[in-house]
């Protein structure tokens, strides 16, 4: 029976260390292959934007919510 046992937790440690292994090398090939970030150049508009947002019902507090959330968003970006 230990020995059983024994068998049972050497198969579990060795599954883990081929685990482990797995996932480092998919981190690293992660970490390898990231975009560069970069800067867009700002764009004048030739007339103001109109912008729309549809919502299900503003019936809803959630929904009333975020239509006041983008309001006073837009209110900010427009000063």
């Amino acid at each position: 029976m230990r020995a059983l046992i024994s068998f049972f937790f050497l198969i579990i440690i060795v599954s883990n260390v081929e685990t482990a292994s797995a996932e480092t090398g998919l981190l690293h090939w992660t970490r390898a292959d990231r975009a560069i970030p970069w800067r867009q150049t700002s764009v004048n508009a030739s007339k103001p934007w109109k912008l729309c947002a549809l919502y299900p019902s503003l019936k809803d507090s959630y929904w009333l919510s975020v239509n006041y959330g983008m309001q006073k968003a837009g209110q900010i970006v427009w000063r």
